[in-house]
């Protein structure tokens, strides 16, 4: 189980403590030099005797001292003061001010305090040690690693100091020389708590966690109110695996700061870790309540309804995500998932598609299993482009709606190929190796050609694909028939440019819905070119293979504005297991003769501006095996 971070819990509760700890040590050290301020030793006159500026100032810091262990600080400064305007000399006054300041979080002015000291008497430890705090809090830790070096070079005893360079050294993530810090800090006073801790979290770093748990319990019995502490044991606990005094020592931090959030929200984890999910529920709730806009809290939550079989109660939270943030991926997809497990297919493959819609990348995540569909996929295909392709065909299948068995293959070998095809030729295996074909479309499956270029493909090319091969499955499975492999003439379903170009078609409807759009270039098919002559001359050349598939598209963008969509999709395909031919489908479909339409579509052609010519244009999609109606 992750550990809960250990080192940003409570920073201002803890810095409040240590500086007060720190000033405490801070004046310790100064009482040992308030003597530098002493006058030297003069012959006893005879009269009355006249009390030097120097005298008068060492009075003057015993006061300040005084004034500052009372908490008087403003008539400490007075003092300290009075100190350096009667002897300007005087270092510990200096230090002694700088002191109040840095207790005050006036940082400039102690820092200007404690150099002036440092100015005066060199050897001044305690300056050193009040001017590395002073950095230490303002951030300017390389300044302050430097001056508790000095400190610590002149007095190897100062505990804090030994403290404050490990939590520097621990900042800067050298750990192991923090870890020797804290152990000399708490070899010299081991009533530091600030010291137990951090080598406690030290020793949690590196998997030890029974001695961090001893260095935790230590801090806590020298500080029974310690919130880190008990925070920082919790998740050593978590970590060996005892929930029960995880979740002990996780009371305790909620029974001292009640508005802690985290703390129940790890609480609640270690409830889910128990199969105790009515109690993770409450403490997800409570913190919910205290960060009503914390989308975590309300996944977490949602997971812990999940686990508990609530699984209206999850929706509700992924729903409230989404209302909070629209475009929430994760929500939409975690959303999706339950609503499978409540068998709301519709709802889920919704979710699963808005997912998608937000983030492409969800496209290579686990979904459901299509209805009806069988996977079979060459070992060498890595598990990102299986589940691409599932997903893709299972998508496309969705938006189809489509309910009809059919047995789907994808392989990455030509033998494959050749196999679950006999008739592929050679030359059509040639191309399909050379990268020039990407996915067959075959009788009830689909063979689809893992290469490196299809795997480099954006998604949206997969995408598109996928739904172009898959919709020739629905092609077959309402025409009750299929092409013709090897034939120039007319297929049974129709022509070349209107199966492929309800294929292009369904293409970009499907990457429209999804939120994604086609990087379709434009091939340069001439008007000289006209579908009437593709129906007869098929893919006699280059021109005419591409236009089967560029003007096939346009021409079924245009049938579908003048019958709609369901004509283009399935109205037209399902007529053709009637009987008839399919002229006599296409006029009862589109309501318009196919002479009639042919004659029609080149008039809205002729309107339309002139491609690029052909030299800077290339086809999408590589142009089709000759004979093959199918790429």
């Amino acid at each position: 189980m992750p550990i809960a971070p250990l080192l940003d819990q409570r920073d201002a509760v803890r810095r409040t403590s240590r500086v007060a700890r720190n000033i405490a040590a801070l004046v310790l050290l100064l009482t040992f030099v308030v003597a530098g301020c002493a006058a030297p030793p003069v012959p006893t006159p005879t009269a009355m005797p006249t009390v030097s500026p120097r005298a008068q100032a060492q009075a003057a810091v015993a006061r300040g001292e005084q004034a500052r262990a009372s908490g008087d600080l403003a008539q400490a400064i007075a003092e300290y003061t009075r100190a350096v305007e009667l002897n300007s000399t005087c270092a510990t006054a200096y230090a002694g001010r700088g002191a109040v300041y840095l207790e005050q979080k006036q940082f400039t002015r102690a820092l200007d305090d404690f150099a002036r000291a440092l100015e005066r008497d060199p050897q001044a430890s305690a300056a050193y040690f009040g001017r590395a705090q002073a950095h230490h809090q303002t951030g300017n830790l390389s300044q302050a690693r430097l001056d508790y070096n000095a400190a610590l070079a002149l007095d190897s005893k100062i505990a804090r100091a030994w403290l404050g360079r490990g939590e520097i050294a621990m900042t800067q993530l050298a750990f192991d020389a923090a870890f020797d810090d804290f152990s000399r800090a708490v070899e010299l006073d081991p009533r530091l708590v600030d010291a137990y801790l951090g080598r406690g979290t030290l020793y949690a770093r590196r998997d030890q966690f029974i001695q961090a748990i001893a260095d935790y319990t230590a801090a806590l019995e020298l500080d029974a109110k310690s919130v880190r502490a008990y925070a920082q044991r919790a998740a050593a606990y978590g970590a060996l695996g005892e929930r029960d005094s995880q979740i002990a020592d996780l009371s305790r931090v909620i029974d001292l700061t009640p508005q802690d959030a985290t703390a129940y929200v790890n609480r609640a984890a270690a409830f889910s870790a128990q199969q105790k999910f009515d109690h993770a529920v409450a403490d997800y709730t409570r913190a919910i309540q205290l960060e009503p806009k914390s989308l975590t809290h309300y996944a977490k939550r949602a997971r812990a309804f999940q686990d508990a079989g609530k699984l209206s109660d999850a929706i509700a939270d992924y729903s409230k995500i989404i209302e909070l943030d629209a475009k929430n991926a994760e929500a939409f997809y975690q959303r999706g998932h339950v609503y499978a497990r409540q068998n709301e297919r519709a709802k889920a493959l919704g979710d699963f598609s808005s997912a998608i819609r937000l983030n492409p990348n969800f496209i290579s995540q686990p979904l459901i299993d299509p209805l009806n569909v069988q996977f079979n996929l060459g070992d060498d295909v890595p598990g990102s482009d299986r589940q691409t392709i599932q997903n893709s065909i299972l998508l496309t299948q969705n938006f189809l709606n489509s309910q009809f068995d059919a047995q789907v293959d994808a392989f990455t070998t030509t033998a494959a190929l050749l196999k679950s095809d006999p008739w592929l030729n050679p030359s059509q295996v040639i191309r399909m190796e050379q990268g020039n074909v990407v996915g067959i479309a075959g009788h009830k499956h689909i063979a689809i050609l893992i290469s490196p270029r299809f795997r480099n493909f954006p998604l949206e090319v997969r995408l598109g694909t996928l739904a172009h091969e898959y919709f020739h499955l629905w092609q077959d499975h309402l025409s009750g028939t299929t092409g013709v492999p090897g034939s120039k003439t007319v297929p049974r379903q129709g022509p070349i440019w209107l199966i492929e170009g309800c294929a292009e078609y369904i293409e970009d409807v499907v990457l429209e819905f999804h939120g994604m759009k086609s990087p379709r270039t434009i091939p340069y098919v001439p008007l000289s070119a006209p579908l009437m002559e593709m129906e007869s001359r098929g893919g006699a050349d280059e021109t005419f293979e591409g236009g089967e598939y560029y003007l096939g598209y346009h021409a079924c963008r245009y049938l579908e504005k003048k019958a709609g969509r369901d004509a283009v999709v399935r109205t037209y395909w399902e007529g053709l297991r009637k009987g008839g031919t399919w002229q006599e489908n296409f006029k009862t479909t589109f309501g318009i003769a196919r002479e009639e339409f042919y004659t029609e579509f080149e008039g809205v052609r002729r309107l339309t501006p002139t491609p690029i010519p052909p030299a800077t244009r290339i086809p999408t999609r590589a142009p089709t095996p000759t004979g093959t109606p199918r790429p």
